[in-house]
């Protein structure tokens, strides 16, 4: 038994009976027609760049009779590592920024012999020294040289030595008279009444020689040491100068090896400018993945993407059954907009049920 209170039921039922009588849908037996449709979409977006998804309500549509948004919040997905560059890019970066980098020990390097590398130092260059600079070294006593003994030199004989010296002549008596003899301790003198002494000889002009015979004889040095004491050197520097001429360094280093301890290298950069030179990259193709969380706002234009006046929510998961009937119960185009805080990707449905006119 049907009750008249199911409106429902009851106009399905007429519905039936009139199908039954007329033989289906046909323009006799109803005024409007119900239809159901959906709008799939899936984009990535982040926080500058929105999702968008179009759709459009029939012309003819007599009532909207409900709209309905789900979607499902996805990783964010790439399709490529790299893409071509065609033009020159320039970048900056500031200053006192420090790069640290960090090398194990026992590195070893081997480099060939021969290898010769030269520097050249220009002339005049010039050190000046101050005086009484002393530079002492010190020797310990002790040291002895040995000097074998029976070393002889020999000599020949009738070497004849010569000297000459002035002649010695008596003074004559006229010079002496009046002079005594007296008696000293060096002998017989001449002197005067009172005791003054009087030269009885005198060198006179006139040269006479000596001369020595040597016989053959031998000089015989016997075994002896020489030893020397503890002493030290004490050298006394004035005012100086060091002047150097133009010259160069060669040096010749044969086969070796260079090891390498642990270190870190410091390296501090000055304000630069890179700049890259117009260049393609060869694309690497795939499917990367970032699984991200972001925060998604949803909002509603009624006028096909122009405005956007409402503002239905922020969601942080997957949603079903957003109702946003209410903003879109015209025909004409509309438009959904997704906002989000960060890299991700979008599935979305938009349900859509309305009556058309016949």
């Amino acid at each position: 038994m049907i009750g008249l209170t199911d409106e429902n039921v009851l106009a399905n039922t007429i519905q039936s009976i009139k199908d039954l009588l007329y033989g289906g849908l046909t323009q006799r037996n109803m005024k409007s027609i119900r239809i159901y449709f959906a709008v799939n979409a899936m984009d990535s977006l982040d926080s500058n760049y929105p999702m968008y998804v179009p759709f459009n309500i029939p012309a003819d549509t007599v009532k909207v009779v409900s709209v309905y948004v789900n979607f499902t919040l996805l990783p964010f997905r790439a399709y490529s590592k790299s893409a071509a560059s065609a033009q020159q890019m320039t970048t900056s970066a500031g200053g006192g920024t420090t790069v640290t980098s960090s090398a194990g020990g026992g590195q070893t390097t081997s480099a060939g012999g021969g290898t010769t590398i030269t520097s050249t130092s220009g002339g005049a260059t010039t050190t000046s020294a101050g005086g009484a600079t002393k530079v002492t070294s010190a020797a310990g006593g002790g040291q002895t040289t040995s000097s074998g003994g029976g070393t002889t030199t020999s000599s020949g004989g009738s070497s004849s030595p010569v000297s000459s010296v002035p002649r010695e002549q008596a003074v004559p008596a006229t010079e002496i008279q009046g002079y005594i003899k007296h008696s000293s301790p060096l002998g017989w003198l001449i002197a005067d009444y009172n005791g003054n002494p009087k030269i009885v000889h005198r060198l006179v002009s006139g040269n006479h020689t000596h001369t020595v015979s040597i016989p053959s004889h031998y000089h015989t040095v016997y075994a002896h040491t020489h030893t020397v004491s503890s002493h030290t050197h004490s050298v006394t520097l004035d005012n100086h100068t060091h002047t150097i001429g133009s010259h160069s360094h060669n040096v010749t280093l044969g086969n070796h090896d260079h090891t390498v301890s642990n270190h870190s290298h410091n390296v501090t950069i000055a304000d630069h400018v890179h700049t890259v030179d117009s260049h393609s990259h060869n694309i690497n193709f795939g499917i990367y993945e970032i699984d991200t969380h972001p925060d998604v706002t949803l909002y509603v234009s009624r006028d096909g993407g122009a405005t956007y006046p409402y503002r239905i929510g922020t969601y942080s998961n997957n949603q079903e059954l957003i109702e946003i009937t209410q903003y879109v119960d015209s025909p004409g185009g509309k438009m959904l907009k997704f906002e989000a805080t960060d890299l991700g990707r979008l599935s979305a449905q938009i349900e859509i049920k309305v009556d058309i006119s016949k």
